[in-house]
């Protein structure tokens, strides 16, 4: 028997929950298909933003008991025969542990689906999936644990997760249809009763897989995590809150992260704090993944180090991170809006390398990040991750990044097509790397880019059939700059964080995640807002509008307007001069910032600039070449010209395609002059013989002339006698009649 408790976000105990399980060892014989399958949570927000401001309702589903569902295969269809002693205690339902005459112990048969087995997720997947089909739905072949059905104008849509629902139905005639099949088939738990009847209510609040999923009187979604932020914090309750936790992640984190340790920097053996470590990145990177894109980079670098890197920082880093993600719980809620264009998708891709450079300055490695989402929204998908590969430059990573979330966007409309959602245009994909998207465009490339040649003809064909759309931002902040660096000053994170979280901050949301963080008070003069851009832009350290009606008191203040006026006034300083002031800052950070960026390609540009001089030299020898006439000095010169070609192909990446043609050429005239002097040859011999054939005949004629009678007879006869000498004229031999 297992227990299990249930409680509330507080930690209230409500209810204890037991379970009748089997033991299914493994070491007597691994089953190897075993699971339930999942639907990808990027699905669910996906239909949960898609069909807000549509006709229908959301609900969500809890089968009881979903592991005593479905049947096992018989031994005869290939399954197994299993076992399991009677627990004590059973005697008084008829079963006695042990047999009263012989003593020996009693068993169970299993004959039907328990949790214990080693399959019984999969044994209730493939009941759940045949009640579904049954009843009419189709499985989608971009996530096969999304079902649809489609009865003329209504839809309804259902994703699964294990034994939960998430379910959005156009129509309450083929809801009520549906429910009433279903919980005939699967009774509901008390959380698939509230999540059924949630729908009805103004201000719906629904529970699936962890997430609160919460309707707002304005038409809004927040999905939130509020029972596993409360496990998260109940973790951290051992540990000290570190100094600051304004950002998951110090500025120099990922740098700290993969140094080796250190006499100053020690690794840690300690087997509880270790799994400490696994128990709070585990639950927190499922947090990240759910709901809170702003700490999912905090996740992917911790657990590219936990199993083989953990140190003294790291395990700093874990609780900073964590603790992070419980302050903000309350502030950063991902929001979807009824999107304004149900059409319009926006996909933004980033890849950086600032945090990736090694002593040398050379790539080490590079976090890609990309988001897809609505105008005014979170996003709906995301990711973060290590770009894998070769990458020759930043542009390559970028590229390299851009077909990760176009694939993503790819099959999110293939989705929103079989659900009857599909966007009426093209998906733009946004970026600030002018090389990637000039680069995705090329026909042709250098041996050395070859590797990249899949991912451009992807790029090209979505264009040329309007699947995406690229669409070029200025080189200011991105959302999926979230994902990719460690690098943002406290306030500039939280205004990114609320951007992309929320999809339409506002000033007062920045103040009031800055009071929860004990972040420094911006600069006076400068109003830290977010203005978001129609191309997904913002703007930072803006002056203040309402400076001048407010007498030079700041729009934000540390510990209250009044006295943050008061110091302005008794300095005398000018609004407009702190403006300058506040905006030149920001500007030598930036400039730092790119610099510190820009400094990864020197080599590059050197190694183009070889190139481009190579590339002049070869033209001009190229043009020399052919002004020369003797075939002597041609040849020179062509030699000359395919050792600097040959010295040029390792430096330029855009001429391979004439070196070859130039190779061939050469083979080609080679090839043809062999032939040519074999030709003359054979001629000439040729020649030579019949030459020599008669130049013999000749001198037999003349013999027999010498010799008198024959010759004689022939002449008087009147028979010429031709010459054998080449170039000569057939003419009568002296003495005949001619």
């Amino acid at each position: 028997m297992i227990t299990e408790k249930r409680s509330t976000d507080t930690g209230e105990t409500t209810r204890i929950k037991m379970r009748l399980a089997i033991v299914d060892l493994v070491s007597l014989g691994e089953v190897k298909e075993k699971f339930s399958a999942t639907v990808a949570l990027g699905v669910v927000r996906f239909v949960a933003n898609a069909t807000l401001g549509r006709k229908g309702k959301l609900y969500t589903l809890d089968v009881a008991g979903a592991y005593l569902h479905g049947k096992p295969l018989t031994p005869e269809q290939g399954g197994r025969v299993l076992f399991a002693k009677v627990p004590p205690g059973f005697e008084q339902f008829g079963y006695f542990e042990f047999d009263p005459v012989t003593k020996e112990q009693n068993y169970f048969q299993v004959t039907g689906n328990l949790p214990g087995r080693q399959d019984a997720g999969l044994i209730w997947q493939v009941c759940n999936d045949k009640f579904l089909v049954d009843f009419g739905f189709q499985q989608s072949i971009v996530d096969r644990r999304c079902f649809y059905l489609h009865r003329g104008e209504e839809t309804i849509i259902v994703c699964i997760y294990v034994d939960d629902s998430f379910i959005w139905c156009s129509d309450d005639g083929l809801w009520a249809e549906f429910y009433a099949a279903w919980s005939a088939r699967f009774p509901p738990s008390e959380e698939g009763l509230k999540g059924a009847s949630a729908a009805d209510s103004a201000v719906a609040v629904r529970e699936f897989c962890g997430l609160t999923i919460s309707s707002k009187p304005d038409g809004s979604l927040e999905f939130s995590c509020g029972k596993l932020i409360a496990d998260l914090a109940r973790k951290l309750a051992p540990y000290p809150v570190p100094a600051t936790i304004a950002t998951p992640l110090k500025e120099v984190g990922l740098q700290e992260l993969r140094q080796p340790p250190s006499e100053a920097d020690p690794l840690i053996a300690h087997p509880a704090m270790v799994e400490a470590a696994m128990s709070i990145v585990g639950l927190g990177g499922w947090i990240t993944l759910a709901c809170r894109p702003d700490g999912l980079l905090w996740f992917i670098a911790l657990a590219q180090q936990l199993a083989t890197n953990f140190k003294r920082t790291t395990w700093g880093a874990v609780l900073r991170g964590a603790h992070y993600l419980v302050a903000t719980a309350d502030t950063l809620v991902l929001r979807f809006a009824p999107p304004a264009d149900a059409g319009a998708w926006y996909a933004s891709s980033d890849s950086s390398c600032i945090n990736a450079m090694n002593e040398e300055g050379a790539l080490a490695g590079s976090f890609h990040g990309w988001s897809l989402s609505f105008a005014g929204s979170g996003p709906f998908d995301y990711g973060c991750g290590v770009v894998r590969g070769p990458a020759l430059a930043s542009g390559h990573a970028e590229l390299r990044g851009m077909t990760v979330v176009a694939k993503a966007a790819v099959a999110m409309r293939m989705l929103a097509r079989e659900l009857k959602l599909a966007p009426s245009g093209p998906t733009r994909l946004m970026g600030d790397s002018k090389a990637a998207f000039e680069g995705a465009l090329l026909e042709q490339m250098p041996a050395k880019e070859r590797f990249m040649a899949a991912a451009r003809a992807m790029l090209r064909l979505w264009i040329r059939h309007e699947v995406i759309a690229f669409v070029k931002v200025p080189k200011t902040v991105l959302r999926p700059d979230i994902f990719t660096k460690a690098t943002f000053t406290q306030l500039d994170f939280a205004r990114l964080a609320f951007w992309v979280v929320r999809g339409q901050p506002r000033d007062d949301d920045v103040e009031r995640l800055r009071v929860v963080l004990r972040l420094e008070a911006p600069a006076e003069g400068v109003m830290p807002v977010c203005r978001v851009g129609a191309l997904g832009c913002w703007d930072e350290g803006l002056p203040s509008e309402h400076m001048a009606e407010e007498a030079g008191t700041p729009a934000l203040a540390a510990d209250g307007g009044a006295e943050a006026a008061a110091r302005a006034a008794s300095e005398g300083q000018s609004a407009l001069v702190q403006s300058a002031e506040a905006r030149a800052r920001v500007a030598e950070q930036a400039l730092v910032a790119y610099r510190r960026q820009d400094a990864r390609n020197e080599l590059v540009r050197k190694a183009e600039a070889r190139a481009a001089v190579a590339e002049a030299a070869l033209v001009a020898g190229m043009r020399a070449a052919a002004e020369r006439e003797p075939v002597r000095v041609a040849e020179a010169r062509a030699l000359e010209l395919e050792a600097a070609l040959a010295k040029a192909k390792a430096q330029n990446r855009t001429h391979n395609g004439m070196l070859r043609d130039a190779e061939r050429k050469r083979i080609a005239l080679e090839v043809g002059f062999a032939k040519l002097v074999v030709s003359a040859e054979e001629e000439t011999v040729e020649l030579r013989a019949q030459t020599q054939a008669a130049i013999q005949k000749r001198a037999a004629r003349k013999a027999r002339a010498a010799g008198g009678g024959a010759g004689m007879s022939l002449a008087a006869a009147g028979v010429g006698v031709v010459s054998a000498e080449p170039g000569a004229s057939e003419a009568p031999v002296e003495g005949g009649e001619g």
